[in-house]
């Protein structure tokens, strides 16, 4: 994936939260907070409108998971349904949840039934992602 020139990119790892920012091909640490520092929910937003740029979430914490999924095809109206209905079904106690579709497609071996490819990644609500989440929101970024 290329960044587009002028991005801020907020690396989120178990022990810390790193703000970079992205301008044409060079990147640079502007920011390190530590997840135990109090005053994160207000220096954030203050950092964030300060670089003013669109912002860019990596999580890269232990308690990620993933997983690949086949789903069947299905009609165009129920396929989105489909997925998330699957995507919540392989991850239940995880609030945090996405999917990527990975590619067109092709049918399986055993049934000649046509599967769409996905990757399905989850995460637990440790507090984190929110406080980052409510950040870029104070922030206005």
């Amino acid at each position: 994936m290329l960044i587009s020139s002028q991005k801020s990119v907020l690396y989120l790892t178990d022990d810390a939260l790193y703000l970079y920012k992205v301008s044409g091909k060079s990147v640079a640490l502007k920011e390190m907070f530590d997840w135990a520092q109090e005053d994160l929910p207000d220096t954030l937003p203050l950092s964030l409108k300060k670089l003013g740029s669109s912002v860019i979430i990596l999580n890269d914490t232990v308690d990620q998971h993933y997983r690949k999924e086949n789903v069947p095809k299905v009609g165009a109206f129920d396929a989105a349904a489909v997925v998330k209905r699957r995507l919540a079904m392989a991850f239940p106690e995880y609030p945090i949840r996405a999917f990527k579709k990975l590619d067109a497609g092709s049918s399986d071996k055993n049934n000649g039934r046509a599967m769409g490819h996905y990757l399905f990644c989850a995460c637990p609500d440790n507090g984190h992602v929110r406080i980052v989440l409510n950040a870029i929101r104070e922030s206005g970024v």
